[in-house]
């Protein structure tokens, strides 16, 4: 995939009719200037027709050149942990690659997106895999797409060996929508307690566990709702809250600008106390 004529990126068709699934952190915000490149397309102009932030994929239309466009077909049923996955593409302006990994976890996990500041869907691959190849396709033995790739974990700002793509689900409900799909938000960072410096943590009450709200960004739902970089979120709607998919996982079943209700507390209000919070769109 080309944006203005360099590498942005990888893809794959996913309907015959001109359809191709990317990583939407590649094109997102691009109008015009967009071509997919392959031995079977040749180069062609493409549009972007959808996004999901919420899992970082996008639909991508090639409107030139005769039907049908050979596809890649989705498995029905997400891959089990320690599943051999192959990811193909172009990385490093190296083409032509095919990569290799395996399933490092059956639930899916939210991890942070720069593009939006705030978190996508994702599963995780216990792979290493190199620029250039955010979009491409997670398949099964059985040649079966799986997800999209979509990012890496990194440590001190340098990458290791876990991969994060977009998970089958969330890929066919978008190209059966074939529409933009918002994504609810609370608009600030998560990070587990016992990763906070312990000083922090001898200042809350004995045996807490939740989730720490920071950063939180200007104008956010969080910030509207008074969270503050040293609040806790205890629970949500009743939950108790012990890491931050158990919170996501409540706000992503919702929609943009609806009400969710967290338990929080923090060092200079010890006493959990319940706030409201009237949720944003991720990338809004």
């Amino acid at each position: 995939m080309l944006i203005d004529g360099h590498l942005g990126g990888t893809g794959w068709i996913a309907d015959a009719g001109g359809w191709v699934v990317t990583a939407a952190h590649g094109v997102a915000g691009w109008k015009s200037g967009i071509e997919v490149v392959s031995d079977v397309l040749g180069r062609r102009p493409a549009e972007v027709a959808a996004l999901d932030l919420g899992h970082d994929l996008a639909l991508l239309h090639v409107s030139e050149g005769e039907r049908p466009f050979p596809v890649l077909s989705l498995s029905s049923t997400p891959p089990p942990v320690g599943e051999e996955l192959s990811l193909f593409g172009t990385a490093l302006f190296r083409h032509d690659l095919r990569l290799t990994g395996r399933v490092a976890r059956a639930q899916a996990a939210f991890e942070p997106l720069s593009a939006t500041g705030d978190y996508a869907r994702v599963f995780v691959v216990a792979a290493a895999v190199p620029p250039g190849l955010s979009g491409g396709a997670w398949v099964d033995r059985s040649g079966r797409v799986v997800g999209v790739q979509s990012g890496v974990v990194t440590h001190a700002g340098r990458p290791v060996a876990l991969a994060l793509a977009a998970p089958v689900d969330a890929v066919r409900r978008l190209l059966e929508e074939r529409a933009d799909i918002p994504t609810a938000s609370l608009g600030c960072g998560l990070e587990e307690l016992p990763s906070q410096p312990a000083g922090f943590i001898a200042r809350l009450p004995a045996g807490t566990e939740g989730v720490v709200s920071v950063p939180i960004r200007a104008n956010s739902p969080a910030r509207a709702a008074g969270l503050t970089e040293e609040t806790v979120v205890i629970a949500v709607e009743g939950v108790l809250v012990r890491r931050r998919e158990d919170l996501l996982s409540v706000v992503r079943a919702r929609r943009p600008g609806e009400v969710v209700t967290l338990t929080v507390l923090s060092p200079r209000a010890p006493t959990p106390r319940e706030v409201q919070v009237r949720l944003g769109r991720v990338g809004g």
